[in-house]
C-alpha cells in the first residue's frame, strides 16, 4: 500500500497489519502512526479502538514511553471480556506457557484462541515454535498483569493460583 508523499516504510508496514476490510484511510493511518511513534503494538491498539469507537484517542505528547505503554496495556485489559481478563491474569503466573497450560490454569476452553488473537495483532505476546508452541508475554505486560492479579484475587486466592 503506497502512501503518496510519505515514503515511510514503517507506516506502510503498520497499515499492512490491518485486515483489508479494517484498514484505516491514509490520513487516519498517518495520525495513528504519529501518535504511537511507529510502535506496532500501539498502532494496533489505536487502530482497534478507532475501528470500534470511530474516535482517534490522543495521548499527551509530554507522557513518557512508560506512561504510554501503561495506557495501552490498560486499554487492552479494560476492553477485554471478563473471561479474557481472567485468562490473562491467570496465565501471567506462568513465565512461559503452552495452549494446554493456559487452558488448564484458566479453566477457559477458549484460552488458546485468546493467545492466538493477541499474537496475530502483535499485542504484548511472543510465540516460539519447538516440539510444542509456547507463548510468553512481553515483560512489562506480564508485570502489569501480575499487578492486576493482586487487585483481582485475595492473598489466599493468589497463593492457590501460584501453587497450581
Amino acid at each position: 500500500m503506497g502512501l503518496a508523499g510519505e515514503g515511510d516504510q514503517a507506516l506502510e508496514t503498520a497499515v499492512g497489519t490491518a485486515d483489508s476490510r479494517e484498514a484505516p484511510g491514509a490520513e487516519q493511518a498517518r495520525e495513528l502512526h504519529a501518535q504511537c511513534d511507529g510502535w506496532a503494538a500501539g498502532f494496533t491498539l489505536l487502530r482497534e479502538r478507532t475501528r470500534r469507537t470511530g474516535l482517534v484517542n490522543h495521548v499527551d505528547q509530554g507522557s513518557s514511553m512508560q506512561e504510554v505503554f501503561d495506557y495501552f496495556m490498560a486499554q487492552a485489559f479494560d476492553d477485554a471480556t471478563p473471561e479474557a481478563r481472567d485468562t490473562l491474569i491467570k496465565s501471567a503466573m506462568l513465565p512461559r506457557f503452552t495452549e494446554a497450560m493456559v487452558r488448564e490454569i484458566s479453566g477457559s476452553p477458549r484460552a488458546g484462541e485468546l493467545m492466538e488473537w493477541l499474537f496475530r495483532r502483535h499485542l504484548f505476546i511472543y510465540r516460539r515454535y519447538g516440539e510444542e508452541t509456547t507463548y510468553q508475554y512481553h515483560a512489562l505486560f506480564r508485570a502489569f498483569l501480575l499487578d492486576q492479579a493482586k487487585r483481582y484475587f485475595t492473598p489466599l486466592g493468589l497463593a492457590d493460583l501460584s501453587q497450581r
